[in-house]
């Protein structure tokens, strides 16, 4: 029998730990683990082909589901596939058929609800993005990410013989699109309603008196990118719960007011597009019980790739876009870094002698250079003794071997009296009384924490006191600064001494 085909085939960038081996055969095993996971490399390679592409309900899920499972306790949290079957649609009919098709059958004893609502009744928290329409119409469509906290509550069957027996306490609706007010206030009020009338086919109750959050602090004009910072949000919610686990483990009062701090961070869509693509593949690697591994693939012109298209630099975007900086990834021979030293410090000219250059005719090269073309200088200020006021002439170089640093004269120099710059205390007023969400969270206790004033004379100018009264000096508010001839080797090159 001929060996089967293989699944797939790519130009890979080749490199030692990696060994293509297309000349064998997979395994039936491995074929069927390839097929079974082929929806989360779409979800993966789906971001790849338009940076402006906007994000499907099955990429956000798959990288959902990724994040959700490597939380150190994943049952603290339900994250739901996102838009659960199309429940928010704004046509009336569609809505009313999809609910049906979740609606709970009751017995005698026995409550039997649609799966989407086990682990939402049985964890604390929810953490679910949904597609709402953007106005009256339900063709375009924007992200909104719902976020909630579900405790039990008394057993209440109503006059409909609604069978309730969880409530909705905390809720955040994020909604990142900028657009008229009008029309942020439909949307809002359309996940309110649908979102209570879900919940009730679940025992679960979403009414007023659950406490609003509000998370979000910037918004986007373009509804493709809404996707992504739904993505953004859930991500940072999944974390905060991680810390929170964290200080379970270890503490007996945990304030929990954190979880619903504001999202604090500009939008850079393109870092949030990556990190989705790594979840999605990191997904499909899992999924296929490691059989599957990641790649660098090299498309041809034939393809659907269009690499300027993926550029994070060509952005439009409320916010600006993020700046190109150069990796710092530096030589022996890259441009040296001239640092403008304070007035009245004078250092002595370098000679060949001083160098530790192994590369003389570079040397040579780069010092002909130097007489032609000035040197880059960069004007900084000088950093004050534990951040308080002005800095006496402290400054540092490069620990480049090239560039010694060399001194035989000293200057006075006039230095500011840091008595009076002493940073005042700082309290941390009591933290909110958090109710206890199950049986085994301990009520939270009133915390006051305050933090104590550090003196500004910890350090170099209590040193200089005691040095000065042990010589029978009265401490003065004039130094001198020496900045001492230092070997290319030295660790501390570039540290000046100061002394009384």
């Amino acid at each position: 029998m001929a060996p089967a085909p293989p699944t797939c085939a790519a130009r890979i960038i080749r490199n030692e730990p990696l060994q293509n081996g297309w000349g064998a055969a997979l395994t039936g095993e491995t074929n069927a683990a390839v097929n079974k996971v082929k929806k989360y490399a779409k979800d993966c390679y789906g971001f790849q082909l338009h940076r402006e592409r906007p994000v499907d309900a099955s990429a956000l899920s798959s990288a959902l589901f990724w994040e959700h499972r490597h939380v150190v306790q994943p049952h603290i949290v339900s994250t739901p596939a996102a838009d659960y079957g199309g429940l928010f649609n704004r046509e009336l009919k569609l809505s009313n058929l999809k609910l049906w098709a979740i609606k709970p059958r009751a017995g005698t004893d026995f409550l039997e609800v649609n799966a989407l609502f086990g682990p939402m009744r049985d964890r604390e928290f929810t953490v679910w993005p949904v597609q709402v329409p953007e106005g009256k119409s339900d063709e375009n469509k924007c992200w909104v990410t719902v976020i909630m906290r579900v405790e039990p509550t008394e057993v209440v069957v109503n006059t409909s013989s609604k069978y309730i027996d969880r409530v909705v306490t905390d809720i955040a609706i994020m909604d990142s699109l900028l657009s008229s007010s009008k029309r942020r206030d439909s949307r809002q009020k359309l996940v309110e309603k649908r979102l209570a009338e879900i919940l009730e086919l679940g025992g679960i109750e979403f009414s007023e008196a659950a406490e609003r959050h509000e998370l979000q602090t910037e918004g986007t004009m373009d509804s493709w990118a809404t996707g992504y910072i739904a993505y953004a949000v859930c991500r940072e919610f999944l974390r905060r719960l991680k810390v929170l686990i964290h200080r379970r483990q270890r503490l007996e009062r945990v304030p929990e007011h954190f979880l619903w701090y504001l999202f604090e961070e500009t939008y850079n869509i393109h870092t949030y597009r990556e990190s989705l693509m790594a979840a999605c593949a990191h997904q499909t690697i899992e999924m296929s019980g490691y059989r599957v591994r990641m790649a660098l693939d090299v498309p041809s012109e034939k393809t659907n790739h269009k690499p300027d298209e993926l550029s994070h630099l060509k952005v439009k975007s409320v916010m600006s876009p993020p700046e190109d900086v150069p990796d710092e990834d530096y030589k022996a021979s890259s441009p040296k870094f001239a640092v403008l030293v304070p007035e009245g410090v004078k250092l002595e000219v370098s000679s060949e002698e001083d160098s530790d250059s192994d590369d003389e005719s570079s040397m040579d090269e780069s010092e002909n250079e130097s007489k032609t073309k000035p040197a880059r200088v960069s004007k900084s200020p000088a950093i004050a003794p534990h951040g308080v006021g002005k800095s006496p002439a402290v400054f540092s170089h490069s620990h480049s071997p090239s560039v010694p640093i060399v001194s035989h004269e000293t200057e006075d120099i006039e230095l500011p009296d840091y008595e009076d710059a002493v940073p005042p205390p700082m309290n941390v007023g009591p933290t909110e009384a958090l109710a206890p969400v199950f049986e085994t969270q301990v009520k939270v206790e009133e915390v006051a924490v305050s933090m104590a004033p550090v003196s500004s004379t910890d350090g170099f100018e209590a040193s200089n006191k005691r040095a000065l009264e042990d010589e029978g000096e009265e401490p003065a508010k004039r130094r001198r600064v020496s900045v001492h001839t230092v070997d290319d080797e030295d660790e501390n090159m570039g540290e000046a001494d100061l002394f009384g």
